[in-house]
């Protein structure tokens, strides 16, 4: 039996295959995104910023824009419960690394 892989799935894992992540690039793709959310420099964004506390991101904008952006700049599908536990940037950045299979050696 041969399984052929649809054009846009070849696109995407050759891509992600091109595209090694890191702590710290996973952490610049996650600031810039919330930088265009809040308005904020990405270099004031701190790991440990809450987003609804600090960084003041309503529902609206996290579910609405933030999640699908980062799914798609990451070529993740990630589920709801897996969002539940997230409330700081540091935690938007271990999920990402975990799903990506980043180790933890990788710098922060």
């Amino acid at each position: 039996m041969r399984v052929f892989a649809l054009p846009w799935l070849r696109s995407l894992l050759s891509e992600r295959a091109a595209r090694p992540f890191s702590h710290a690039s996973i952490r610049a793709v996650v600031t810039a995104l919330l930088a265009e959310v809040t308005g904020e420099p990405a270099a004031a964004i701190r790991d440990d910023a809450s987003l609804v506390k600090d960084l003041q991101i309503d529902g609206d904008d996290y579910g609405m824009w933030f999640v699908p952006e980062v799914e798609h700049k990451f070529g993740l599908r990630l589920h709801r419960r897996d969002w539940e536990s997230v409330h700081t940037v540091a935690d938007i950045v271990t999920l990402i690394a975990d799903r990506l299979g980043v180790g933890k050696d990788s710098a922060m």
